[in-house]
């Protein structure tokens, strides 16, 4: 009987933790809940900006893929969706653009991807501050690994788009990613040791909180996998549709942190 009750307690310890994990929405490490608490929305907002994002996930899946997690009920479509002045506002603003969704589709003027694509332009600014845009990072993974779907470590997104335009970094990491490329500059050892280790990780920190905005729990246009350098990241079919060639790397709207 002891051994029964035992048994019991453990099931539903591992229960619970499965349970806790799903909501908070962990992605390589990453908890979005603690990004958005970061950047100061509204501690009780957080569920309901969590939600939005997770119903976008269900209205974006593709159509042989089923959602990661219960949602609430998906909006009819993405395309239209645009927020307000700040996270808070995405509650408020769901119902009246639904709206301007359906009008939008039924005229003809938006499609599918692009409206994917205005979506997500409009909503990383509300729940992420700095570069690179979440959508950025999506652009590096398809530059790095095509259609082939291979992955690719975060210090070769953040490469690609030093690459490709330095400026949608930050000053930061840009310094970080030359670290890694050319090597540290330390006169010492342990001083040497120190800057590629925090170059390193600055690297990770940043790209796997982009990545989280787009993994299956919320966009579900990019999921992490364990790669030959650790955690790497790839793209997922819709993901490849949304960021084949977009979004444009010289784009002025590209960093909007910019001074």
């Amino acid at each position: 009987m002891a051994k029964k009750k035992i048994t019991k307690k453990k099931g539903a310890k591992k229960k619970a933790a499965k349970k806790k994990a799903a909501a908070m929405g962990r992605s390589g490490g990453v908890d979005l809940a603690d990004v958005l608490r970061r950047e100061g929305v509204d501690e009780q907002r957080i569920p309901d900006v969590l939600a939005i994002i997770r119903s976008l996930s269900d209205a974006q899946a593709d159509e042989n893929s089923a959602p990661s997690a219960p949602t609430p009920t998906p909006l009819d479509s993405t395309a239209g969706l645009t927020v307000a002045a700040s996270a808070d506002a995405l509650v408020e603003e769901r119902e009246r653009w639904r709206a301007r969704t359906r009008q939008a589709i039924h005229s003809g003027r938006l499609s599918d991807t692009w409206g994917r694509r205005n979506t997500l332009w409009v909503l990383e600014t509300r729940v992420l501050t700095g570069p690179p845009r979440a959508s950025v990072v999506g652009r590096a993974l398809h530059v790095r690994s095509g259609r082939s779907r291979r992955s690719v470590s975060c210090e070769g997104v953040c490469r690609a788009i030093y690459d490709n335009n330095s400026t949608l970094l930050s000053n930061a990491l840009c310094r970080a990613v030359e670290i890694t490329r050319d090597g540290p500059t330390g006169k010492t050892q342990p001083e040497r040791r120190r800057q590629a280790t925090g170059a390193s990780s600055a690297i990770k920190k940043r790209t796997n909180e982009r990545v989280e905005l787009l993994s299956p729990e919320f966009l579900g246009y990019a999921e992490s996998v364990h790669g030959k350098n650790g955690e790497e990241h790839r793209l997922t079919r819709a993901g490849e549709k949304v960021f084949d060639g977009w979004p444009d790397w010289n784009d002025p709207d590209a960093n909007p942190w910019v001074e």
